[in-house]
């Protein structure tokens, strides 16, 4: 192999090395780095979920400042999240000749010393081809820009009805305990309905970044927004709410909500004849622009991952989800 070859292979590692570690803490709203040297080696790698920890990166740098040759991020200095001005020093005192930026952002975004520094620092600066999952990793910051509140994951459980089912009586198979607290592992902010109380209660008390997991039961629809509003300005920048069937229509209606992850539990023959013709008063639940992204078994039912295809759905019909 190739000098040239070998060193875009350890490049292209240590890239997917970034992504995978920041990903694995917050899939949404994550910060990550690597540090490598003049032979693209891996010197150190990390990651930071956003709004917390805005030293770790500039600490990483300063302690391997003399064999940084090139760093990679995930996304640039972000105003509010990351301290471009204390980059901007120990970038000025290390041996760091070339920056790689995964995802490209806005501009009006971006940290304002950052954006003066960048136009005039004689290494070089590199925007990579796009990438999935470093836009993705970045969309709990967007959304705290642009709609002033987090990446929101609803997680819901019901039967093939539309009722909604405790999320605890799901549980019952280790894997799925597992995955539905990973939502709260990786998250900032956490909402639940009063059923999933028992639920709830139950979490791990911390999440991937060793903050205390704080939850707060949903009293009324209309505090759900200005709570979210309120953790956008802490820079809180991804929530899961566990919720009932009735509030995620609220949800969907109001385009509080960017993901949806649906237990769909398995009815035997005998309720569904018992409740076939009792369907009104059920919640009704809006998917138009909406697609489903995973199905996978999960107990005796089914697990959905449903997406908006886009920030700007507009919600006109009204289709039930059963």
């Amino acid at each position: 192999m190739k000098r040239s070859e070998l060193n875009d292979k350890t490049f292209s590692d240590a890239l997917s090395l970034t992504l995978n570690t920041s990903r694995s803490l917050a899939p949404r709203a994550a910060i990550g780095w690597c540090l490598l040297d003049t032979g693209n080696q891996v010197i150190a790698c990390d990651a930071t979920m956003a709004g917390v920890a805005s030293t770790k990166l500039i600490h990483c740098l300063r302690q391997h400042a003399e064999q940084c040759q090139q760093i990679v991020l995930t996304l640039e200095p972000i105003q509010g999240i990351v301290n471009g001005g204390e980059l901007i020093n120990v970038l000025e005192n290390s041996s760091c000749e070339k920056i790689s930026i995964a995802h490209r952002m806005e501009s009006k975004y971006l940290d304002l010393d950052w954006l003066r520094w960048k136009e005039t620092w004689p290494g070089d600066l590199n925007y990579l081809a796009q990438s999935y999952v470093a836009e993705q990793l970045a969309a709990g910051i967007e959304s705290v820009k642009q709609r002033h509140r987090p990446w929101v994951i609803a997680v819901c459980a019901a039967d093939w009805f539309g009722r909604s089912l405790s999320l605890k009586d799901q549980c019952e198979g280790f894997a799925i305990k597992e995955q539905l607290n990973h939502y709260a592992s990786q998250s900032r902010a956490i909402l639940f309905t009063p059923e999933q109380q028992e639920f709830v209660s139950n979490l791990p008390e911390t999440n991937s970044i060793n903050e205390p997991i704080a939850p707060f039961e949903i009293y009324d629809f209309h505090a759900i927004e200005s709570l979210l509003n309120y953790w956008a300005s802490e820079y809180r920048c991804n929530c899961v709410i566990y919720t009932n069937t009735l509030t995620l229509g609220y949800l969907l209606q109001q385009e509080l909500v960017d993901e949806v992850v649906y237990y769909l539990a398995d009815a035997d023959n005998d309720s569904r004849l018992a409740e076939a013709g009792s369907m009104h008063g059920l919640p009704v639940m809006n998917f138009a622009g909406w697609q489903t992204t995973s199905c996978s078994k999960a107990g005796d039912g089914c697990r959905l991952v449903l997406r908006r295809k886009s920030s700007h759905s507009n919600y006109l019909s009204n289709p039930r989800l059963n």
